[in-house]
């Protein structure tokens, strides 16, 4: 791949509309590959897990925790670790989540508010 220079509106000149476009293309199936291969699990009772071959963890500002090449972290769920943002496994016997998969309603829309059986007529209200 060529040297690119230094900014995207040298690039736009210095490329042709058809080289652009293949750049472009090139570029997003990269991202599409690279957000593939990047797992999170929730673990019942557990922490969440990140696996990957190419995991980034930053902080509120911008800075790399150092993984050590890891491939597979896992975050602290609990906030009782003494190792946050990591766990360390100080949740066990100590918190309780159900991980179970479900659907997220479509953005924009209000989510389904529960629905509250009607009491039985022998049952006062309430």
């Amino acid at each position: 791949m060529p040297d690119f220079p230094g900014s995207f509106n040298q690039l736009i000149f210095t490329f042709s509309s058809h080289q652009l476009t293949y750049l472009t293309n090139s570029l997003t199936d990269s991202l599409i590959h690279h957000m593939a291969t990047t797992k999170l699990t929730v673990l019942s009772n557990g922490s969440l897990r990140v696996e990957g071959s190419e995991i980034e963890l930053v902080d509120a500002q911008g800075n790399a925790y150092g993984l050590g090449g890891r491939e597979r972290i896992s975050i602290c769920r609990c906030g009782l670790s003494a190792n946050k943002p990591f766990c360390d496994g100080s949740h066990k016997g100590h918190f309780e989540h159900d991980a179970t998969a479900f659907d997220l309603p479509t953005p924009g829309t209000a989510p389904a508010k529960p629905t509250t059986p009607p009491a039985a007529p022998d049952q006062p209200l309430g």
